[in-house]
């Protein structure tokens, strides 16, 4: 099976770079073949190698789109798609990754407090990662993985879950996770040990036929 090639666009906005879209694509189609709902992006960054100036239009033009260097949790997305759709020959598609907040920050904790404070001075909203009803309603299903830790300050992170949550009720697609088991929060599909990530994998790929068939 062919490996695929990330796409993402970023912006630049009061310091800080947010990743406004991403996606994974296997072949030609357009189609969606999944999408995920995870906190934030992380440290996927833009492929240098085929596109060594995007950086510097980031930073003029404060936007830039093209191709970008998966980063750990797409290659296990990666893995989860290739796994549950493994036998399509050849695969083909894109796999769409949503977050709560869109600034790009690969250390969970930190990023959430800087979102807080980022939302507190305005610099981003609430509601800015929502997507419209029709784009969500054209994924087959949504896999949430936005992670279990709680902080009692981070009333703004529950309000963006809250927004989405509401989205996708409102959107009536099924979605799936690994949810933990006393509160309504989804592990995260790539856990930070790498040894752990297998074990991750299985159970993903468990859930989803237990929801959607093998």
């Amino acid at each position: 099976m062919s490996h695929p090639q990330a796409y993402g666009t970023f912006a630049r906005r009061g310091g800080h770079t947010f990743r406004t879209s991403a996606y994974i694509q296997w072949g030609d189609s357009k189609k969606s073949i999944g999408a995920s709902l995870l906190l934030n992006p992380g440290s996927a960054d833009f492929n240098h190698a085929h596109h060594p100036g995007l950086m510097e239009t980031l930073h003029t033009s404060m936007q830039a789109s093209g191709a970008i260097k998966p980063d750990p949790t797409m290659e296990q997305l990666i893995l989860f798609l290739e796994a549950i759709y493994g036998g399509e020959t050849p695969l083909t598609g894109r796999f769409h990754l949503y977050n709560l907040f869109n600034l790009q920050n690969a250390k969970s904790v930190h990023a959430v407090d800087q979102f807080e404070a980022l939302v507190h001075s305005d610099v981003c909203g609430i509601r800015d990662s929502l997507i419209p009803i029709g784009e969500l309603q054209s994924h087959p299903w949504l896999l949430i993985g936005w992670g279990v830790e709680r902080r009692a300050s981070w009333n703004n992170l529950e309000l963006s879950k809250r927004g989405w949550l509401d989205l996708i009720s409102q959107a009536g697609v099924p979605f799936f996770g690994k949810m933990h088991p006393k509160h309504n929060n989804y592990y995260h599909p790539c856990p930070r040990i790498p040894t752990r990530r297998p074990d991750m994998l299985n159970d993903l790929v468990a859930i989803y036929k237990e929801q959607f068939g093998s």
